[in-house]
């Protein structure tokens, strides 16, 4: 999740803050990803980490007799016509390919169109991430049936995940009614300095981050008391983004909500790896916060 997030354009509050619109354009305007995504500190500490990250997994090998093996079972793909079976004319559209082809031709030759008329960093906002993912899909599944087919059958893992969303939901409004995020931003602001708020950003972010495992949600709840530290402290806005994208990846790894859809597809109970994540995650908190303080300084 960290190694995804943190230097990826279509990040959620990367791809956000970036489009037009946003709720919180009034106060910091839109934010490219060439300045909040590609900056020197965000760089710097993301291939650090990965380093970092690699040696971890090398080195930190489980004893033979701790290796778990995955037995998968092949699921044949569905949409196929069954021997027998009554075909109407709504079945043969529903697995014919020709009208995947055309969307996503059609969707393609926008997805160009924008990227040579805007450049690609540009063009990159929330909504024409989520259609370029969308106009890949019309080429991977070749009929209305299949794509429906796979979409259903990628739900079934994140069914836990969904179900708990309501109730971070209530979490990030109980947060912003009762006051608690305008306090938080004076806090942050009476403890922290230019120099110093990026770290605050990034601990601050790995605790809210347990609470609103979110990344876009949790924006709503922090993002206006990060953008009030930045102002009042005149502190490097796109570093404190790059902050709080950390933060809220990093403890991903010890609130292990993304990670649910993953084990089920494989099996495995969340007790068998959540100590090896937590391990991984006390190395990245380390290195993050030692980042956050120094890397900053050189530019």
């Amino acid at each position: 999740m960290l190694l995804g997030q943190a230097w990826c354009p279509s990040a959620s509050v990367y791809a956000l803050v970036a489009s037009e619109g946003h709720f919180l354009e009034s106060a910091i305007g839109v934010i490219k990803q060439g300045d909040s995504v590609f900056n020197p500190t965000n760089t710097i500490l993301f291939f650090t980490l990965s380093i970092v990250t690699i040696l971890i997994g090398v080195f930190t090998r489980p004893p033979e007799e701790e290796v778990i093996f995955f037995k998968g079972n092949h699921t044949a793909d569905s949409g196929e016509e069954i021997p027998g079976e009554e075909v109407t004319f709504a079945d043969k559209m529903n697995r014919c390919s020709i009208f995947m082809y055309l969307f996503g031709i059609a969707g393609a030759a926008y997805i160009i169109y924008s990227f040579i008329t805007k450049g690609i960093i540009n063009s990159l906002d929330f909504n024409f991430i989520i259609f370029i993912f969308l106009t890949l899909n019309t080429f991977l599944y070749n009929s209305p049936e299949k794509f429906v087919t796979a979409f259903q059958n990628s739900i079934k893992p994140a069914t836990q995940v969904m179900m708990q969303f309501p109730f971070y939901g209530g979490i990030m409004g109980i947060m912003v009614g009762s006051g608690l995020s305008a306090i938080l931003a004076a806090a942050l602001i009476k403890i922290a300095s230019p120099d110093t708020l990026p770290f605050f950003a990034y601990v601050s972010a790995s605790a809210v981050n347990l609470f609103v495992p979110s990344q876009g949600g949790q924006w709503i709840v922090q993002g206006p008391i990060i953008v009030e530290a930045a102002q009042a402290l005149k502190a490097d806005l796109p570093v404190l983004l790059n902050a709080f994208v950390f933060g809220d990846e990093a403890t991903n790894m010890i609130q292990p909500l993304y990670v649910i859809p993953a084990l089920a597809l494989v099996n495995m109970k969340l007790k068998e790896v959540w100590g090896f994540m937590a391990f991984i995650w006390v190395i990245w908190f380390i290195v993050t916060a030692i980042g956050f303080l120094v890397i900053p300084g050189f530019f």
